[in-house]
């Protein structure tokens, strides 16, 4: 998210301790959701699923918890030290756009030692994530261009900006080529984008839909992320008047809660 979030790798205090509802291996369905012995009950129920959780970039910034509660159940929360806490399920987002830049593999490693350090000031947390990004554009997360690229120590989160280039196509190949990478028990976001700078309504919904199609068929991928709820996290710099999100389109809006009640109600996925 270059427009609103730098890079954290500074130390950092305090500590997010994992909940009980935390996934270790494979994650639950959402605890809300209305459950039987056979899993989500009612007319528009889902079989539980491995695309467990629901939410928007920084949403506690611009305090959206009560608009987005109906449909999401993950709120991220910018910590004391700069870092971003994933509640309540025990995460913490060390290093965002962490691969952007045109890295050098001696560059990368540093970067790779800093966040290891930030996470060992971090006792008892669940799990740790780094978001990489598509600096130039092309369909390509910039790791692709690190020789070497080798994940920190302890990060089992890996966000994925699959964005600007859009579709699930782009999104699966940099998952493929990130799969050998992961720890046992790694696991993907996917952040969708959501905002008009991004592509016109139409698209951005097509898009959502894709995304959500593909997450729910790649068995790796655990949450998505929608980038962002509301345009107040973007101005400035954007201009609210020319630049609208989740929030400000109605279009848009009935199904990014749709696809949220799917992931975190068990709900109807034919958004």
């Amino acid at each position: 998210m270059r427009r609103v979030v730098l890079i954290a790798l500074a130390a950092c205090g305090g500590s997010h301790s994992s909940t009980a509802d935390a996934p270790v291996d494979a994650p639950a369905a959402a605890a809300d959701a209305p459950a039987t012995a056979d899993g989500p009950s009612g007319p528009d129920a889902r079989p539980a699923s491995h695309l467990a959780y629901f939410g928007y970039w920084r949403d506690a910034l611009t305090g959206s918890a009560p608009e987005i509660q109906d449909h999401a159940n993950i709120s991220l929360v910018d910590d004391a030290m700069g870092n971003i806490a994933i509640t309540p399920i025990g995460g913490v987002n060390v290093c965002d756009d962490c691969d952007v830049g045109g890295l050098s593999t001696d560059q990368w490693n540093a970067r790779k030692a800093q966040i290891e350090a930030t996470e060992s000031l971090y006792p008892g947390t669940a799990h740790f994530m780094i978001t990489l990004g598509d600096g130039n554009g092309d369909g390509h997360l910039d790791f692709q261009g690190i020789p070497g690229f080798a994940l920190p120590a302890g990060v089992d989160w890996i966000g994925l900006e699959c964005y600007p280039v859009l579709g699930w196509a782009s999104c699966q190949a940099n998952i493929d080529l990130l799969k050998p990478l992961l720890p046992g028990n790694g696991r993907f976001w996917v952040l969708v984008p959501t905002e008009t700078e991004y592509g016109a309504e139409d698209t951005l919904i097509a898009n959502a839909r894709d995304m959500f199609a593909g997450s729910e068929a790649e068995p790796l991928v655990i949450g998505m992320i929608g980038f962002v709820w509301t345009n107040a996290l973007l101005c400035p710099p954007a201009d609210c008047t020319q630049v609208f999100a989740t929030k400000e389109l109605p279009a848009l809006l009935p199904v990014m809660k749709c696809i949220g009640r799917a992931i975190t109600q068990g709900g109807d996925p034919s958004c």
